[in-house]
């Protein structure tokens, strides 16, 4: 105990125990409230990732079971991915598909050019099959970016019906117009 004038004398080891006792209390306060937000953040990254799984699994749903061809190519139109609708319009594999590129299956000379300046939204072109036929379809390409790479993200709506049909209103209207000359006379 020490005394130095007017104040009364200090007892050295019971303010040394009372400030450690201070901060152990403080010490343990702040622990307590960082271990409640780290709770809190591993509750949130916890949600998020339910969230990411959950997104993810509506675009591989979306991609699979889509009733539009889809498929995932390089910007140089090497194919990466295919739904099983481009399958079904094309008579390709995915395996067979992987091996050539859209601009080889798209029977269309202005596709690349239309690709390259981003400009190939609602184009109608055929794509040959693995039989031979060609199929009328109607072609949106979109850039996929921030993936490691440029991605490019095909969609052929098979528009084939719709052709017929315009053919034969094309052909009914011709033969009517010609009965109608003929008829005048």
């Amino acid at each position: 105990r020490l005394s130095s004038g007017p104040w009364p004398a200090v007892n050295h080891r019971a303010v040394v125990a009372l400030t450690l006792g201070v901060v152990a209390s403080g010490a343990l306060m702040l622990q307590r409230k960082y271990a409640r937000r780290e709770q809190q953040l591993e509750a949130q990254v916890a949600d998020r990732t339910r969230s990411l799984h959950d997104a993810l699994a509506q675009v591989r749903t979306l991609f699979l079971e889509a009733p539009l061809a889809i498929c995932l190519t390089t910007p140089a139109g090497r194919i990466q991915m295919v739904n099983p609708a481009m399958e079904t319009l094309t008579g390709y594999s995915e395996a067979d598909l992987a091996q050539t590129t859209t601009f080889q299956l798209c029977d269309a000379p202005e596709l690349a050019s239309a690709v390259a300046r981003n400009n190939a939204h609602g184009l109608d072109v055929q794509i040959a099959t693995k039989v031979g036929h060609r199929v009328h379809t109607h072609l949106t390409v979109s850039s996929l970016g921030g993936m490691d790479q440029d991605t490019l993200l095909w969609v052929f709506e098979d528009i084939s019906e719709e052709v017929r049909a315009r053919e034969m209103l094309r052909e009914t209207y011709t033969a009517l117009h010609r009965r109608h000359r003929i008829a005048e006379g």
